[in-house]
């Protein structure tokens, strides 16, 4: 019912432009226009709006509850018309199976254009469809709303056939139970600091900022987004269901700092890259130890900057579907204890500084077809925890042209391999990777024209017979360490030494050697004395600097410095294997025990003159 007629007269609607309403419960009836007697409520609330002059102006709903039996609505072509509650105390309840607000525009002029709502609540009680519906609704804003128990959606911004569009919209502060959806032609729309429940949101159009919402048990996505040059920021979304908690079926959005809490479907993903050319930074997934994966993406897709951990799915998966994915970026990621760190047929694609441990299975596995992926700069530690059988990185199938370099790999007793490749894969290098504590091998590589090492001939001429006295003839002891750098004739080549000392008085003690080896590094031996007879040390020395006596030596006994049969190679290896010929004055001879830890090969028993050359291949990677 209306009251106050005078009051509405002596305003003027041109004059204020405002319009106060009471609901039948309100606590102030007579500071009202229109005032509802319960019943049809939207008949009241109706006609205060259709009061307001074709400027616009403002509806005021006073605390209280409004029972509707149909929608609110405002002329096509209606401006800068705004209706405005008293935050939670009003509350507009739904009888029927229409819309609450109902602003259904079509072509121009018939557009709504600067049209608010806000500060109230709307309670679809399981008639209405929608709680806000518009089309063709431009440059409006709906805040400070809660919506809850509407059939479809708590707002709908639905497209149109007239090419208008919902354009620079905003949805500010808002709650709801149910679905908010952004149609396809709803551009430029702004959307900050939504708590969703029991539902999603889509997002259709372009150029939309979202940031600041929260999704909580979704209905299936959490966000799902088929428009493309959007930007998500810092949205949440707990208890991910199937098939993403934000899925991104456009191309050309941006995810930055999105947080994903308890992940539970065995085929989901906290997010879901489809489309291409996508950038997700910064993502905060932690699947609490659910079944579900962390990120799945495909072509010319970016992932950065993100931590993901406790999946039971993979950690960043490449979907694999027919044929390989390419330009994917996959950089500064943390992911811990997921089924595999990163999973992929990949192409063109860079796997780039991320850090990877303690995952189920490999750290990285490339797939069958990957070609021209880059792996660099990862750290890789303790993988392959559901068995001690798989490796850090693992290049399968056919894969080929992949290059895995400057990796620091600790398989931590865990990781059966460092770095495995398949029979089948081809023309990768493997180069600058440090790997240490895994069960079996570092490289296992079952494929053909890989470069993981390089060949090297060492040759060493003229190579003078073992001899006692060679670096240095008999010095002297004093009973006290003394230092020798005087008289010292180096190696003829690189090879280890001897001491040799008299037995007069019980010489003891260890007899340093000082000076610079086959590779051109500093080094030093300790060498223990063989009182009476000879003791042969195993580095071999391009140099001898300096010769130090220890003290239990005394002037009753002497000490040389001879040379002996192990020879100094100048590149570091890593197996006995990796030295694979041997030949002495120009015909094949009998390797001779290698040792690694000092990379020397026993050539014995040399003779005066003789030459020797000696192939290996040295490895490209750092064991150890």
């Amino acid at each position: 019912m209306y009251r106050n007629q005078g009051m509405i007269q002596r305003r003027g609607a041109s004059q204020s432009a405002t319009f106060v309403v009471a609901a039948s419960d309100s606590l102030h009836l007579g500071l009202a226009d229109y005032v509802c007697d319960g019943v049809d409520d939207q008949v009241e609330i109706q006609a205060a709006i259709d009061a307001l002059p074709s400027d616009g102006g403002k509806v005021v709903l006073l605390n209280g509850t409004y029972f509707l039996s149909g929608s609110i609505t405002a002329p096509q072509g209606s401006y800068n018309i705004s209706i405005v509650g008293n935050g939670d105390n009003t509350v507009l309840k739904a009888t029927t199976t229409d819309d609450v607000f109902s602003f259904i525009g079509d072509a121009p002029p018939n557009i709504y254009s600067g049209c608010d709502i806000s500060d109230l609540v709307i309670d679809g009680d399981n008639n209405a469809p929608n709680g806000i519906h518009v089309k063709s609704w431009q440059s409006g804003t709906i805040s400070h709303i809660k919506v809850f128990d509407c059939t479809s959606n708590a707002i709908n911004l639905e497209s149109d056939d007239y090419i208008v569009g919902n354009h620079h919209s905003r949805i500010l502060n808002c709650r709801f139970i149910g679905n908010l959806i952004l149609g396809s032609d709803s551009n430029d729309v702004i959307v900050d600091n939504i708590l969703i429940k029991n539902g999603g949101m889509e997002v259709g159009g372009k150029y939309c900022k979202i940031s600041n919402i929260i999704v909580i048990h979704p209905i299936a996505e959490g966000i799902k987004v088929t428009g493309g040059y959007n930007n998500l920021t810092a949205c949440e979304v707990e208890y991910v269901t199937d098939p993403a908690g934000i899925l991104l079926y456009g191309g050309h959005n941006v995810v930055t700092g999105a947080v994903f809490r308890y992940q539970d479907s065995e085929t989901s993903y906290c997010i879901k890259s489809i489309g291409s050319k996508n950038t997700i930074d910064g993502a905060n997934i932690d699947g609490n130890n659910g079944n579900g994966g962390g990120i799945e993406i495909t072509s010319q897709t970016t992932v950065t900057n993100s931590i993901i951990m406790d999946m039971g799915g993979d950690g960043i998966h490449v979907y694999s579907g027919s044929g390989a994915y390419r330009n994917v970026v996959i950089s500064g990621n943390y992911i811990s204890n997921a089924m595999r760190g990163i999973y992929g047929r990949l192409r063109d694609s860079l796997i780039i500084g991320n850090t990877i441990e303690q995952n189920q299975y490999p750290g990285i596995l490339v797939v069958k077809d990957s070609k021209n992926v880059s792996i660099i700069g990862n750290a890789l530690y303790g993988d392959g925890l559901q068995l001690v059988w798989w490796p850090e990185i693992y290049i399968t199938d056919t894969a080929n042209g992949i290059i895995v370099a400057n990796n620091v790999i600790d398989g931590n007793g865990q990781a059966k391999y460092g770095i495995q490749e398949a029979n089948g894969c081809s023309n990768n290098q493997y180069k600058n990777n440090y790997i240490t504590n895994v069960v079996t091998t570092s490289l296992f590589l079952e494929g053909a024209n890989n470069m993981w090492s390089e060949q090297h001939s060492d040759l060493f001429m003229d190579v003078l017979a073992a001899s006692p006295t060679a670096v240095h003839s008999a010095i002297t002891g004093t009973g006290a360490e003394q230092e020798v750098t005087t008289g010292i004739t180096n190696p003829d080549v690189p090879r280890n030494v001897s001491i040799t000392t008299t037995d007069i008085s019980s010489p003891s003690g260890n007899v340093t050697i000082t000076g610079i080896d086959a590779k051109g590094n500093s080094i030093t031996e300790d060498i223990a004395i063989s009182a009476g007879g000879t003791a042969y040390g195993n580095k071999a020395f391009a140099t001898v600097s300096k010769i130090t006596i220890p003290d239990g030596v005394t002037a009753d006994d002497t000490v040389s410095v001879g040379i002996s049969d192990k020879l100094g190679l100048s590149n570091i290896i890593y197996e006995s294997g990796d030295v694979y010929k041997v030949k002495k004055n120009n015909a094949d001879a009998t390797i001779g025990t290698v040792n690694i830890t000092y990379g020397t090969v026993d050539c014995a028993t040399i003779s005066g003159g003789d030459d020797f050359t000696i192939y290996y291949k040295s490895n490209l990677n750092v064991i150890a």
